[in-house]
């Protein structure tokens, strides 16, 4: 069994290769900008914690759900100094971001 690939490979026009120092730094611009905004998500996800879906939320029983509201009306109490602080000594303790 043979494959044939009827395609044939195009050059690059003379005005493209106008255009290629442009996207390089485009894409870096792009690259950058999403890792600012990755590493903001992490920090917001981190530092508020109350602020987004817990598996509770979807699967829990009502006995779990009230608890998450609990910890929720608790947790919205805290200050921004608060905050950090416990994300702090989440760490300290072994209980990263995800625990």
């Amino acid at each position: 069994m043979q494959i044939n690939f009827a395609y044939k490979t195009q050059r690059l026009p003379w005005y493209g290769w106008l255009l290629a120092p442009l996207v390089l730094p485009a894409n870096l611009v792009v690259a950058m900008l999403f890792g600012i905004l990755s590493l903001f998500s992490i920090l917001f996800f981190f530092v508020f914690p109350e602020h987004h879906l817990h598996p509770w939320d979807m699967e829990g029983t009502p006995h779990q759900r009230k608890l998450l509201a609990k910890w929720r009306s608790h947790y919205a109490h805290l200050g921004f100094i608060g905050r950090i602080r416990r994300a702090f000594t989440r760490l300290q303790r072994g209980r990263g971001p995800s625990a």
